[in-house]
């Protein structure tokens, strides 16, 4: 095999690590200003996506109180209102504050109070949400600014760049919960005089401890990759030549979080961009600051045949997955995830076997349980703490409730599954098929290990516990390292004493054969790929150059299978880099860093302001949503983009309820058109079916002034109001409109008796009576009207045999009222004796001989008739001319007409003639 030219190395800064007390090291400017730059950039980077998140939640959060119509109208009837206006003193920080709580996956707990009578007592409830975009740029952005400054002043990752890290996590951790207690999500309800109010708190336990480990997590790698890929210009091409110069499960569980994340990642945008598609409302695209990483996770644990889980308290848990019954035509997407899937491991696996061709010291089965156990423990974490959304209550009269959705419990043990199978496959048949495919030999060359530069592993030396004691003991020096080097000392972190500058050589590639075991007695030379032999150290003047400067890593060549091939070939080093320029400052380097991330912030907040000004702010989605909610049978929703300008009684009729009949709404709704008006106005077209019929409509929008002071907010000035019109007969109990009680108090004009007048959104009614046991419908029963047709309805009732029977009754114990009176003409009956009113008439006495029936009632004017003549006798003493008395007697025949009136299930003859 010919010799490897040597490649010129770049010059780093491998500078002794200080000698002082750790304490002394901790407390040293350069790491104080680390952590700083680290928790500034994590929370500002947090906060800069919690805006926007903010931003957008409040911009929904009408649409997000409508959807929940039902209930909503439930609180109406009941006086509470509706469900938006429940929410008091609801402003942008204390949505600025849940975004960043929720982000981190921090838990809210829920404080009430009735009557002013403290509930936390009988009651506790936690509610927590998987980790968002705002908690993933806290990681991110710690990371970023740890890496930067600790790259900088050489900070070792051991112990101070730990204690460092953990620093950043409390303080973060103290602040998110500072800002919890302060900004509760507040919301009150009063009806009937009594209030009560409930509130989100933020700052809870889970809260603490998941931003204490998110944002330290972020930190502390920010501070490993200083130490252990220090010749990267950020701290994502740090991670990016980490990833490819570790070898083992290590390498195994981080290239297959790439892989994953990415192809994950890219279908869990298209999901969301299917979904705001499907539903026509792009304005769903504003989830991406809730739903991610969740989504792509989600995606990730359904492709690999696992589970999402609903587990409720008391209830047997549902689960979301390829198996799952009842999925109809999204199973296909499901079994699509199970094939990209797949096809992404198998990748992983055949990256894998090419390393392993190169890396034979962990090509080996007795290293095949340790990517496993790192998957498993990871899932147990990812399901605990970041793709799972938990609710618990705890009543005191009713014991405790919890309900969870995320990754089945179990799925842990598929991921392990997995994660074997790769090593199973990049142990046996892999190698075969890598080498059978030269030509796709440049998608599986990124799996092998790359050689670590000779500087970068002297500087992780220089960094490491030991090469620290030995620069305070001098005598204890371990073996192997140049005596010249490793007396080299610094006097603080960061700092290089000129007196001791020296410089490298350029290390020289051997070819070796290939690396053994760790655990051989050649393991010291297994520690990379392609050892090279050590040159002359020495410290050098200059700090560790950015990424431009390192040479960039060639392409290997597969290796054979013939028998000749019995050691991996040496991979060639890069051309050394071109010559650069001056240098740049360290003030300029700031500033320049400084500027991009201020152009980076404008960019993403202009990004972001056109985004939400051509969708959820735009005329043409305030439009869309309100046809859109017509069209749905969500009239809440309409009544909130559009205000009917009605009152809440006159309103019955545009609530969802009255959308729940069959073809009761509109349907194939959409916007054709919007047109500018000389004012200022925008007159937009629709075109809906009802009935089967297309329909024209027409309504007019405005601007009404702005939102979060610089999006234009509009207002839809002319609603899409119909009318229809019921002529009922005074009698008429009541109504029903597509199953809504209506009385006259819900129409805008009439009454009962005369012209009913309703004002209705686009749709078809069918009308009908509301009957009794003494009323019903006559005719053919309901009418049916549709406001693209005939909008008039004729009504007419009937006395039923109940009310016949009920008059009749009553008539009956009037009559024998009458009767028992002794007057010769009773007050109020039909019947009387014609000398009555003479004194020579006396002791009357009547007795019923003939009942009269009843035979014809009218509703129109509440009265009846009988059709028959009832008969009364009459008994009484007359005076004769010697003024003495004799008995007699008179036969009645009488005909009774009267009145009456219904009250409930009671009924009353109010006259009789």
């Amino acid at each position: 095999m010919p010799p490897v030219q040597p490649a010129q190395a770049p010059i780093i800064n491998t500078q002794a690590i200080t000698s002082n007390a750790t304490v002394k090291e901790l407390t040293a400017p350069a790491v104080l200003q680390t952590a700083g730059v680290s928790l500034g950039i994590g929370l500002g980077s947090a906060v800069v996506i919690a805006l926007i998140s903010a931003i957008v939640c409040l911009a929904g959060s009408s649409q997000a109180f409508s959807g929940m119509g039902q209930f909503s109208s439930v609180m109406s009837y009941g006086g509470m209102g509706d469900l938006g206006s429940m929410v008091s003193g609801l402003n942008f920080f204390q949505l600025l504050v849940m975004s960043l709580i929720m982000g981190v996956s921090g838990a809210f707990s829920l404080s009430a109070s009735a009557a002013g009578i403290s509930l936390d007592s009988l009651a506790n409830v936690s509610l927590s949400m998987p980790v968002g975009l705002s908690g993933v740029a806290l990681m991110v952005g710690a990371a970023f600014g740890a890496y930067w400054f600790a790259r900088k002043s050489g900070i070792r990752f051991a112990w101070t760049g730990a204690i460092s890290a953990a620093a950043v996590g409390l303080v973060t951790s103290i602040l998110y919960l500072v800002l919890g207690a302060v900004f509760p999500l507040s919301l009150s309800v009063a009806s009937g005089g009594y209030g009560a109010s409930a509130s989100l708190v933020g700052a809870t336990f889970r809260t603490f401890l998941m931003t204490f480990l998110i944002a330290g997590l972020g930190a502390l790698a920010g501070y490993a990759l200083a130490q252990f890929a220090p010749d990267s210009s950020n701290v994502f091409i740090a991670a990016w030549r980490w990833m490819h110069r570790t070898r083992g499960f290590v390498r195994t569980i981080a290239e297959s979080v790439m892989v994953y994340a990415v192809v994950f990642t890219v279908i869990g945008v298209i999901a969301l961009i299917a979904m705001a598609i499907s539903g026509k409302d792009p304005s769903a695209l504003a989830l991406v600051f809730f739903l991610f990483p969740f989504l792509p996770i989600a995606t990730f644990v359904i492709g690999a045949l696992g589970s999402l889980d609903v587990t409720i308290t008391g209830q047997q848990s549902t689960g979301i997955s390829v198996f799952a019954s009842g999925m109809g035509n999204a199973r296909w997407v499901f079994v699509a995830l199970v094939v990209v899937f797949i096809v992404a491991t198998l990748y992983i696996a055949l990256r894998a076997a090419a390393r392993n061709m190169y890396d034979r010291a962990y090509a080996e089965w007795k290293h095949s349980w340790k990517s496993p156990v790192a998957a498993l423990v990871a899932w147990l974490v990812i399901d605990f703490a970041v793709a799972s959304m938990n609710v618990t209550a705890s009543v005191s009269t009713q014991g405790s409730f919890s309900a969870a959705f995320g990754p089945a419990m179990w799925f842990f043990l598929v991921a392990a599954i997995w994660a074997f199978l790769v090593e199973v496959v990049a142990l046996t048949f892999g190698p075969t098929l890598v080498t059978s495919m030269p030509g796709l030999w440049k998608v599986f060359v990124g799996g092998t290990v790359q050689q670590t530069p000779q500087n970068v592993a002297d500087y992780v030396a220089a960094c490491s516990p030991k090469k620290a004691n030995a620069a305070q003991q001098p005598a204890q020096q371990p073996s192997g390292f140049d005596t010249a080097s490793e007396q080299a000392s610094v006097d603080s972190v960061g700092t290089t004493p000129a007196a001791t500058t020296q410089t490298w050589q350029p290390p020289t590639a051997v070819p070796m054969s290939a690396p053994t075991g760790p655990d051989t007695p050649n393991a010291a030379n297994a520690t990379q790929p392609i050892p090279v032999t050590p040159a002359q150290q020495t410290t050098p003047t200059q700090q560790i150059p950015t990424a431009a400067a390192m040479p960039a890593p060639t392409d290997q060549v597969p290796p054979t299978t013939s028998a000749t091939a019995q050691m991996p070939p040496v991979i060639p080093p890069a051309a050394p880099a071109a010559p650069k320029g001056k240098p740049l400052t360290a003030k300029q380097k700031t500033g320049i860093i400084i500027g991009a991330v201020v152009v980076g912030v404008i960019a993403v907040l202009g990004i972001a302001y056109a985004v939400l000004n051509a969708t959820v702010f735009s005329p043409q989605s305030v439009a869309d949503r309100y046809v859109a909610a017509l069209s749905s049978g969500d009239y809440e929703e309409a009544n909130n983009i559009a205000d009917p300008q009605l009152d809440q009684d006159q309103r019955l009729l545009l609530t969802n309820q009255a959308a729940q009949t069959e073809n009761a709404t509109i349907t194939n709704a959409r916007v054709t058109g919007i047109t500018d008006s000389a004012d200022g106005s925008k007159l937009v077209d629709v075109t809906y079916t009802i009935g089967g019929e297309p329909v024209n409509d027409t309504f007019t929008m405005a601007p009404s002034g702005s939102q979060f002071l610089i999006f234009r907010d509009w207002t839809v000035t002319t609603p899409l109001l119909k009318e229809i019109t019921v002529s009922t007969d005074a009698a008429t109990p009541g109504l029903t409109i597509n199953g809504v009680e209506v009385g006259e108090e819900n129409a805008v004009s009439g009454s009962f008796g005369s012209d009913l007048v309703f004002k209705v959104y686009p749709g078809t009614y069918r009308i009908a009576v509301t009957e009794t046991e003494f009323i019903t419908e006559s005719g053919d029963g309901p009418t049916t009207v549709s406001t693209n047709g005939s909008t008039y309805a004729y009504t007419s009732v009937e006395a039923t045999d109940a009310l016949v029977q009920a008059i009749q009754d009553e008539l009956d114990a009037q009559l024998q009222a009458c009767a028992a009176s002794t007057e010769g003409e009773p007050e109020g009956c039909p019947f009387y004796f014609w000398g009555a009113d003479l004194d020579s008439y006396r002791n009357f006495a009547w007795t019923l001989t003939d009942i009269p029936t009843v035979d014809y009632v009218s509703l129109y004017d509440n009265s009846f008739t009988t059709d028959s003549y009832g008969e009364a006798t009459v008994t009484f003493e007359r005076q004769k001319y010697d003024d003495s008395w004799e008995p007699d007697d008179y036969d009645c025949s009488f005909y009774v007409y009267g009145s009456f009136e219904i009250d409930g299930d009671k009924v009353t003859i109010t006259e009789m003639n």
